[in-house]
């Protein structure tokens, strides 16, 4: 793992419209989506950013060592989400992984890669992983670019 201090931000403020119902509760084997995602990004500082009926995820998240934030603007979009995560994160850290809730699956190892590319690569500001020519998630973003938000 990289040098540099990393941590990562959950977006799971939506209301899971299509789905009919919080999506983050479905088991998938014997875990929940949201225990994927944040077991995934262990031991990484990792805030949850909640909208929609918080208290479905809150506990779940504290419980697996994530902080939770909620967002009152959820409803405006992903972005007021991600802002919301960003202002709890502690001013060390030099990174952030932006993690869409929905996107589980991802691997320690891609987790690594990213930032050993982050670190290494003539220190880019974005790093996403790419499958068939095509950008994906989890992105992770330097801090020079949080302002941005």
């Amino acid at each position: 793992m990289p040098n540099m201090r990393l941590a990562a931000v959950v977006l799971a403020a939506g209301k899971s419209s299509r789905m009919g119902s919080n999506k983050l509760l479905l088991k998938v084997g014997d875990r929940r989506v949201i225990e994927h995602i944040l077991l995934s990004l262990q031991p990484m500082d990792t805030t949850v950013v909640t909208g929609h009926r918080p208290e479905d995820i809150t506990d779940i998240a504290e419980s697996l060592g994530a902080e939770t934030v909620h967002n009152p603007d959820y409803e405006e979009g992903m972005t007021t989400s991600f802002q919301a995560g960003l202002r709890t994160l502690d001013p060390k850290v030099e990174a952030v992984f932006m993690v869409l809730s929905d996107t589980f699956g991802f691997s320690t190892e891609l987790l690594e890669w990213m930032a050993d590319t982050m670190e290494d690569e003539s220190e880019p500001l974005i790093v996403s992983p790419v499958y068939q020519w095509k950008r994906g998630h989890p992105v992770l973003f330097r801090r020079p670019l949080f302002e941005e938000f």
